[in-house]
């Protein structure tokens, strides 16, 4: 079986984004949403439609005054923000919520009370917190068992919206032969889908190895496994690899 670098699989499990990370850009790769996109309003427009009850401009506005995009950095008005919103079930608020639980920004930390947020966002479709929660399942976090079949259909669900790093991990999960059967045509079909989206480090080292070990016959577009796998390796050591 394929064998990847410990310090690359370190990298790759990256367990949680910063509190109040923005949801609209991952790896470089912009995120679909629709116009008039709310990243792109101002303070003063997403408190006017925050005061019309639209619950995704009060999520958005929480986290820009936990990041101080924008505004002077507020940690207790974006945690008082996001908490009421989510209350009202509003998965973009569940889900920063999340990370500043697991951060311990402006609330105690807790993973258990993270991993609950993230569950709820991710029942309603939230493709980060789907990630994020798959991530907590397959190693192991906030009192679960390290279950990679049980974290498969988080990252699957994800990775069907199109979210570049819940596509690489259905790559490695199908490469490695967690969760699922090993597959390597289907894991090279996950990591092309990811780089489609824009760089994506990993799935380019994972899949010019593949191609390098035969595992996989190369497509037009597809790394090569002389020139990128060298290049990966360079960018890997740089982001923590030895």
């Amino acid at each position: 079986m394929f064998k990847i670098f410990p310090s690359l699989l370190a990298l790759i499990l990256a367990p949680t984004l910063p509190a109040f990370a923005s949801t609209t850009d991952k790896g470089g790769v912009s995120v679909e949403k629709e116009a008039p996109a709310l990243q792109d309003l101002t303070i003063a427009e997403l408190e006017a439609r925050m005061a019309k009850g639209d619950l995704r401009a009060q999520a958005e506005l929480g986290a820009r005054y936990g990041r101080g995009d924008g505004v002077p950095s507020d940690v207790p008005k974006a945690i008082a923000l996001l908490k009421d919103a989510a209350a009202k079930n509003e998965p973009d608020a569940m889900h920063w919520l999340a990370t500043a639980y697991t951060n311990g920004v402006g609330v105690e930390k807790s993973a258990t009370q993270a991993a609950l947020l993230y569950e709820q966002a991710a029942l309603k479709g939230h493709r980060e917190s789907q990630y994020t929660l798959g991530v907590m399942i397959s190693t192991g976090q906030a009192g679960f068992a390290a279950d990679w079949k049980a974290a498969i259909p988080y990252f699957r669900r994800s990775a069907e919206q199109k979210l570049p790093m819940a596509e690489f991990m259905m790559g490695y999960a199908y490469q490695q032969g967690y969760g699922v059967e090993t597959n390597p045509e289907t894991a090279a079909s996950w990591y092309r889908r990811a780089l489609s989206r824009g760089p994506h480090i990993n799935a380019q080292f994972n899949l010019a190895r593949m191609i390098g070990q035969n595992l996989v016959k190369a497509l037009p577009g597809d790394p090569d496994p002389v020139r990128d796998l060298t290049e990966a390796d360079i960018l890997a050591t740089a982001n923590g690899g030895k």
